[in-house]
């Protein structure tokens, strides 16, 4: 079986021994790759480009200066000497040269970059970005180009560049340390060109990568110049420390083997502090919030924010990170936090809760919530159950319904914060009353209330007032008499209501009468001799006003 990781390796090699000229090594390398694997295409491509060439002695290739002759171009072959003529030939470059191309020479007072041959260069503009892919290079028979980051500092020494022609032939190149790569010596054949900057991990592409290039193929012209515009990614560090117990130590005391995770939403990463209480993230997404969480272990809480967010920007210098802190302190007592809120998330004041203790059932005591809608309790570690009382004062059930148990189990272990939310729903109310013709009340009488939503029924009786009080929630319901034999219905005995406040009443009449001459009277009118009072007793009211 083929080991495909010593074939790269191989192939590798074989790159930077053509980057330093040694083609003999280069040759056998790629030999030796084919031997292994006949059908690697990549290693027969560059021992084809590599069959045309001279051997070569190894070693780097010379930084060659404007003043020395040059191969293949007659404004090469310029040989100045003395002042005046190094003058001559910085004002023909300056005309030649596209802005922001400069030239070697072992002359400090030139200041040129290394291996920019003397031709002119056709540039080609950068997008913004890949998804703006810049339009092909166009020159003669060399493509040159350049590295920056994105602050405009060069960037890429040692990256690799492979340039790859659509007819098979390839070559490799390095950047160097002022940012850029060529390949002028070639003489390059005609046709389109592949050119990629291989990026190592922490870096990624800003500008089009891989570009095309477009040669002529015509000797001495301009070259194809093609510039790569990378960014560093940024990583992010925690401190972990302790909060106490520095013994003197300066920055106080890292705590080790501490899990901590960083999430933009996406991914999720973790890391663990080491020795001295520290963990990076590395290479993450740049521009994207970053949310930073640690560890929750027994015998230790928080100090300050255990969660904390921040916005990376690409690096000015590589290998920079941003740091975090995060303070934890040792405790051995834990805290139970309940709280009381509506179906909203609103907080309410006033409630009272009773706590106990389920390893020996004690009774632990009585609280109530605060105007922050909670209630503290400074407890051992352990298992507890939680009563809901309900809200201080009368009538309260009548007006919140309880979603959920009222009655919580929570377990809190050692130096840990622990909340319970019970929550309550306040209710609207229709009150609905049933008259005669006359105006008197008639209690006994079955009404129902249906939501309209949730097919729900409420149902109920009226009272010696004639009335009765749903406490529904918020929505819309069919409320709906039962009319007994003997009776006729003056009103409609359905109708709709919409409850859409809290706390207050919808007021529904119905109104009925008598169908034939009944045997006993309705008080309060005095009942003739012989007859008796439909029903006992004279505690009727006036109705209220209302619907109906």
């Amino acid at each position: 079986m083929t080991d495909r990781s010593e074939l790269n390796a191989m192939r590798k090699n074989a790159r930077e021994a053509m980057y330093h000229g040694d083609f003999r090594t280069a040759r056998s390398l790629l030999r030796y790759v084919l031997d292994r694997d006949p059908d690697d295409v990549e290693a027969r491509t560059i021992l084809a480009s590599l069959s045309s060439r001279p051997k070569q002695p190894a070693g780097p290739p010379p930084v060659r200066s404007k003043a020395e002759p040059a191969p293949r171009s007659g404004f090469r072959n310029l040989s100045l000497v003395g002042a005046t003529g190094l003058l001559l030939l910085l004002l023909v470059l300056a005309f030649l040269l596209p802005e922001g191309v400069t030239l070697a020479s072992d002359d400090p007072a030139l200041a040129l970059v290394p291996a920019v041959t003397a031709r002119t260069v056709a540039s080609v503009a950068l997008g913004g970005g890949p998804t703006q892919p810049a339009a092909p290079a166009v020159g003669t028979d060399c493509i040159i180009g350049h590295v920056q980051d994105a602050f405009g500092q060069p960037a890429g020494e040692g990256w690799a560049v492979h340039i790859i022609s659509e007819a098979g032939g390839s070559y490799s190149a390095f950047v160097e340390s002022s940012g850029w790569f060529n390949f002028a010596d070639e003489e390059l054949a005609a046709g389109g060109w592949w050119v990629e900057l291989e990026i190592p991990a922490g870096w990624r592409a800003v500008s089009t990568n891989p570009y095309t290039a477009t040669l002529s193929g015509m000797q001495g012209g301009a070259c194809a110049s093609v510039e790569f515009i990378v960014e560093a990614l940024p990583c992010l560090c925690v401190y972990k420390r302790d909060a106490d117990n520095t013994v003197g130590f300066p920055s106080g005391v890292g705590l080790p083997d501490w899990q901590m995770f960083a999430t933009n939403g996406v991914i999720t990463l973790t890391e663990k502090t080491d020795g001295v209480g520290e963990a990076c993230f590395y290479d993450l997404d740049p521009n994207t919030p970053w949310t930073v969480t640690e560890e929750t272990k027994d015998g230790w809480k928080p100090v300050g924010q255990s969660k904390q967010t921040v916005t990376l920007a690409p690096p000015r210098t590589p290998g920079e990170c941003q740091w975090l802190e995060f303070v934890n302190a040792q405790c051995s007592s834990s805290k139970l936090t309940v709280c009381k809120e509506d179906p909203t998330g609103a907080r309410l004041a006033n409630w009272d809760f009773d706590l106990y203790d389920d390893a020996t059932g004690a009774f632990i005591g009585t609280a109530r919530t605060d105007a922050y809608g909670c209630v503290d309790w400074t407890v051992a570690p352990g298992c507890y159950t939680v009563v809901d009382l309900g809200l201080r004062g009368q009538g309260w059930k009548d007006w919140w319904l309880e979603i959920g148990s009222p009655e919580q189990t929570v377990c809190v272990g050692k130096c840990t914060e622990r909340e319970v939310v019970f929550t309550n729903e306040p209710l609207g109310c229709i009150q609905v009353c049933k008259i005669n013709e006359n105006g008197d009340r008639l209690w006994g009488w079955n009404v129902s209330a249906i939501n309209l939503t949730t097919g729900e029924q409420f149902d109920g009786r009226t009272e010696k007032d004639g009335c009765f009080n749903f406490r529904v929630p918020l929505g819309s319901y069919m409320l709906m008499e039962e009319v007994p034999a003997g009776w006729v219905a003056i009103t409609p005995s359905q109708v709709r209501v919409d409850v859409t406040e809290a706390f207050v009443c919808e007021n529904v009449r119905f109104k009925n009468t008598c169908a034939e001459e009944p045997d006993c009277c309705v008080p309060p009118k005095p009942c003739p001799p012989g007859r008796l009072p439909c029903k006992p007793g004279d505690g009727y009211t006036p109705p209220k006003d209302g619907k109906g």
